[in-house]
């Protein structure tokens, strides 16, 4: 057998253009789960390191329910969520203290890391902030070619359902060879 379909293969395995469509397919993976509401999917395309910052941060989006009525009933909702999964009870902060909290790694880590099971913890808390929007499905959903810079690319990505169309850059990280979802910013 001759070697240089071996060296092709290698050549390949690193090629920008290879590179792009892993990165490509990684976030694909990702909106395809969200869509399913298939929210052990959701969590396992983000970064193994960032999944406790994931499920914190969606602990403070959970408490974001805004004033009245309805905000009340959805606080009140959410504390047997909490309490099943171990994450204390519902915290009732003003939004400027929900926002430090969000930005606080270590906070984030500090109280997600009594859960038992992170990803069951995810898909409850996502199923309580999640059902507002169940009513719009997705009608359009593009992905960007992505800039690959090392371990670390971005890809942009246009989603829009009936009501509106949000675009945003998604920050991804190659682990073990695999791009992942991260919530991690950029230090330096």
């Amino acid at each position: 057998m001759r070697p240089w379909p071996l060296v092709v293969v290698a050549l390949l395995a690193g090629c920008p253009a290879r590179q792009g469509l892993d990165v490509g397919a990684a976030v694909d993976a990702l909106l395809q789960a969200q869509e399913a509401r298939d929210w052990a999917a959701v969590l396992a395309a983000h970064a193994p390191d960032d999944r406790p910052l994931v499920v914190g941060r969606l602990f403070v989006r959970a408490h974001q329910a805004g004033h009245g009525p309805e905000a009340e009933a959805r606080l009140a909702a959410l504390g047997p969520v909490l309490a099943r999964h171990g994450l204390g009870e519902v915290r009732r902060l003003e939004p400027d203290a929900l926002r430090a909290l969000a930005e606080d790694d270590a906070a984030l880590r500090a109280i997600v890391g009594a859960a038992q099971d992170l990803a069951a913890a995810f898909a409850d808390l996502s199923e309580h902030v999640s059902d507002r929007r169940a009513d719009f499905p997705t009608t359009e959903r593009r992905i960007g070619d992505p800039v690959v810079v090392g371990d670390r690319a971005t890809a942009r990505v246009l989603v829009k359902d009936p009501k509106c169309g949000h675009e945003y850059s998604l920050p991804l990280v190659r682990v073990d060879d695999r791009w992942y979802v991260t919530v991690r910013r950029r230090q330096g």
